[in-house]
């Protein structure tokens, strides 16, 4: 969605990750999105989707685990 905006040039700074976890039993869920552990490792996916998207608006070099 990023690229499209900046192709049509209209702003773009906002990403709404949505995860369907409710089809089955994970250890992260809704009843337990706000604990410690929880928010360090979503943190951590947060700083890794910002990266990817960063490098692609950017030119920047492929990251590993990147699907180009």
């Amino acid at each position: 969605m990023g690229a499209a905006a900046q192709r049509a040039g209209i702003p773009f700074g906002y990403l709404h990750v949505i995860s369907n976890n409710l089809a089955s039993l994970f250890p992260a869920d809704l009843s337990n999105e706000r604990h410690g552990d929880v928010l360090r490792q979503r943190a951590i996916l947060v700083d890794r989707i910002a990266s990817i998207l960063t490098a692609r608006l950017t030119g920047g070099a492929p990251l590993t685990g990147a699907t180009p």
